[in-house]
């Protein structure tokens, strides 16, 4: 598997729309790059969440061996393939990986430094997504829920949209239609199409949460795997991602 596209919801000028990214490379080599991505765009606040949840809202990991010179995976290819896009996007101004080994999760490493990953809540297919609540670390603040899924089921659970340079709108009847229509399309290809999307008001008692319960028991919000969707609701959507299987 391979993230084949990225789209985003971005500004040009007084424009604002979505605009579709061909992305590089055929297998779990993380090489290659995000045509027509400018470093501009790519350090707005909107890209650098997208790339913070295909990196914590993830489970696999990507490992390179010596003796053969491949890129191999562990956990999920679809999740594997979003690992490897995070090293295809890079982080602006940051070295690239000393060696093929670095490579394979250089960048990976870097977005999740500044988190901490507190609870997943695992993908079910009655929601069709899964999310994971990360700690901002040594910085303050609130926690931030990371979510993935099939844009189907995620959208309608967006209150908001993140634009690339970092703006957040509201979503409206016109821009859900834009998606929808844009997703429909990747999967005539056909593409597999995961939505990206992050909540970081409105967490209840989970914005603060610690992950540590002197009674040892988890928020009520995530004790309860039917509870969950309620939890991934007013999202803000930040883009679509098209995977393929070459």
């Amino acid at each position: 598997m391979v993230v084949a596209s990225l789209v985003l919801p971005q500004r040009d000028g007084r424009a604002v729309h979505l605009r579709e990214y061909e992305v590089e490379g055929v297998s779990y080599e993380p090489r290659g790059q995000v045509r027509g991505l400018t470093k501009a765009t790519l350090g707005g606040g909107g890209v650098r969440r997208l790339a913070e949840c295909a990196a914590l809202c993830n489970d696999a990991e990507l490992s390179h061996d010596s003796a053969s010179g491949q890129y191999t995976r562990v956990g999920e290819p679809t999740e594997a393939a979003l690992k490897v896009l995070v090293e295809k996007l890079g982080v602006p101004d940051a070295p690239p990986p000393p060696d093929a080994a670095a490579a394979a999760d250089h960048y990976g490493k870097l977005r999740c430094a500044s988190w901490e990953k507190l609870v997943t809540l695992e993908f079910s297919r009655t929601r069709k997504s899964m999310s994971a609540l990360c700690k901002p670390v040594g910085r303050g603040g609130s926690n931030v829920l990371f979510v993935k899924g099939a844009p189907e089921s995620v959208l309608p659970r967006c209150s908001h949209l993140q634009l690339a340079d970092g703006a957040v709108v509201r979503m409206n009847e016109a821009w859900a239609r834009r998606i929808r229509e844009t997703f429909t399309e990747m999967a005539r290809r056909p593409l597999r199409c995961l939505a990206l999307a992050t909540k970081e008001r409105g967490l209840g008692a989970l914005a603060k949460w610690d992950g540590v319960a002197a009674d040892g028991k988890c928020p009520a919000a995530i004790n309860n795997p039917s509870k969950f969707v309620d939890v991934e609701r007013g999202l803000t959507f930040t883009g679509l991602v098209g995977i393929k299987d070459p």
